[in-house]
C-alpha cells in the first residue's frame, strides 16, 4: 500500500523533456513563449550578421572581377582599334599602285587633281574615326554598366528604408493590437 506522500509524488508534473520546468501559471508559459521567440529572433539576427560578414568578405574578389572586366574589355577595345589600322595600312599599301592608275584615270574624267596621298590620308582619317568608335563605344558600355550598378545601389537604399518603415508600421500595428486585446480582456473580465 503507498502512503500519501507517494502519491503526492505521482500527482506532480513531469518536467519537460526540452530540459525548461513546466509552466506554473498562463503568465509563465507567456513568458516562456516570449523568450523562446526573442532566443529564436537572436539566432536569426545573427545567422544573418554571420551570412553578411561572408559576403563582405567577398567584395575583394568581386573588386578585382569588375577591375578584370575593365582591364580585359581595354585590352579588347585597343586590339579591335590596332587590328583594324593595321588591315587598312596593308590594304592602303597593296592598293596605292593601282589607285595612283585610277585617280590620273579619274582626273581625266573629272577635271579636278587627287593625289595618291590626299586619297590614302583621307582613307586613314575614317579608319582613325572608325577606331576611335570602337574605343568610345566600349567607355560608353562600361559606363552603362556602372550607372546600373549606382541604380542598383539606389534601389537598395530605397529598399532598406522602405523594409526599416514597414518594420515600424508593424510595430505600431501589433502594439495597438495588443493594446486593444488587453483593453478587451479588461472590459469583459468587469462586466462578468
Amino acid at each position: 500500500m503507498a502512503s500519501r506522500k507517494d502519491d503526492k509524488k505521482e500527482s506532480t508534473p513531469a518536467k519537460p523533456e526540452s530540459g525548461g520546468e513546466a509552466p506554473r501559471s498562463f503568465e509563465d508559459m507567456e513568458r516562456q513563449q516570449r523568450e523562446a521567440i526573442s532566443r529564436s529572433l537572436d539566432e536569426s539576427k545573427e545567422n544573418l550578421r554571420k551570412t553578411l560578414n561572408e559576403a563582405e568578405q567577398e567584395i575583394p574578389k568581386y573588386t578585382q572581377v569588375l577591375r578584370d572586366y575593365q582591364t580585359k574589355s581595354i585590352d579588347a577595345s585597343r586590339d579591335i582599334a590596332e587590328s583594324y589600322l593595321d588591315s587598312q595600312k596593308q590594304a592602303i599599301n597593296s592598293m596605292q599602285s593601282t589607285w595612283s592608275q585610277n585617280v590620273r584615270q579619274m582626273e581625266s574624267w573629272w577635271g579636278f587633281p587627287m593625289s595618291p596621298q590626299a586619297a590614302a590620308e583621307l582613307f586613314s582619317r575614317m579608319a582613325t574615326t572608325i577606331a576611335d568608335a570602337t574605343i568610345a563605344a566600349s567607355k560608353t558600355a562600361n559606363k552603362m554598366m556602372f550607372a546600373n550598378m549606382e541604380a542598383a545601389a539606389i534601389t537598395m537604399n530605397q529598399i532598406r528604408e522602405s523594409a526599416k518603415e514597414m518594420a515600424r508600421i508593424n510595430a505600431n500595428l501589433f502594439a495597438t493590437m495588443g493594446r486593444t486585446s488587453r483593453e478587451t480582456a479588461e472590459r469583459s473580465r468587469m462586466t462578468y
